[in-house]
C-alpha cells in the first residue's frame, strides 16, 4: 500500500461516531465524542475551545483523541505516554473520523458564537520500545500531512515549538 497516496487521496471511510456532551466551564468549552472501530477499539475525542492568547476575538481548539478514558487525562495535562499500540490497519479511517468530528465541533462553536480560527493537535511524541519510551515525530508529520491534504478549511499548518501541529483556518 502506498501510504503517501492514501494520505493524499482522503478516501478513507469514516467510522460512525457519536456526539456525547458539550459543556462550558466559563473560560473553556468542552465538546466530547466517541466512536468504535471495526476492530472494536473505542476512541474518545475531546475538543477544548478557549480564547486565543494573542487575540481575544479569536478562539482556538485543542484536539485530543485516543483510546479509553486516557484521552481525558491527556486533555487535562497528564504527560504519561500511551503504552497501547492501536489502529493498526485503521489509521486513515481513524483520522478521517476525527476530521469529520472536528468539522462538527467547528459548526457547534460557530453556532454558539465562538468561531474557531486555530486548531492545535499535539500527538504523542513517544513510542514504547523494549528499553522504554523513545522520542518519535512520525505521528506529528503524519498528522500534518493528513491535515494539509484533506481539509479545505485550512489556510496553513505549522509544526509548533511545543511539538504540535498548529492549523490556521480560512
Amino acid at each position: 500500500m502506498d501510504i503517501l497516496a492514501e494520505v493524499g487521496e482522503g478516501t478513507a471511510a469514516k467510522f460512525p461516531w457519536q456526539f456525547k456532551d458539550k459543556y462550558d466551564t466559563g473560560d473553556i468549552i468542552h465538546i466530547d465524542y466517541e466512536f468504535v472501530t471495526d476492530k472494536k477499539v473505542q476512541y474518545f475525542v475531546k475538543l477544548t475551545v478557549g480564547e486565543h492568547d494573542a487575540a481575544s476575538s479569536a478562539y482556538e481548539m485543542m484536539v485530543a483523541f485516543g483510546t479509553g478514558k486516557s484521552v481525558i487525562k491527556k486533555a487535562m495535562g497528564d504527560n504519561k505516554p500511551f503504552a497501547t499500540v492501536v489502529n493498526k490497519g485503521e489509521l486513515f479511517r481513524v483520522m478521517a473520523t476525527v476530521m469529520e468530528i472536528i468539522r462538527d465541533g467547528l459548526k457547534r462553536c460557530e453556532e454558539a458564537g465562538t468561531p474557531v480560527k486555530i486548531i492545535l493537535f499535539k500527538p504523542e511524541k513517544e513510542k514504547e520500545t523494549a528499553t522504554g519510551f523513545v522520542s518519535n515525530d512520525q505521528r506529528l508529520k503524519l498528522y500534518k500531512a493528513y491535515i494539509d491534504k484533506n481539509s479545505d478549511l485550512v489556510q496553513s499548518t505549522n509544526i509548533s515549538k511545543q511539538g504540535g501541529v498548529e492549523v490556521i483556518l480560512k
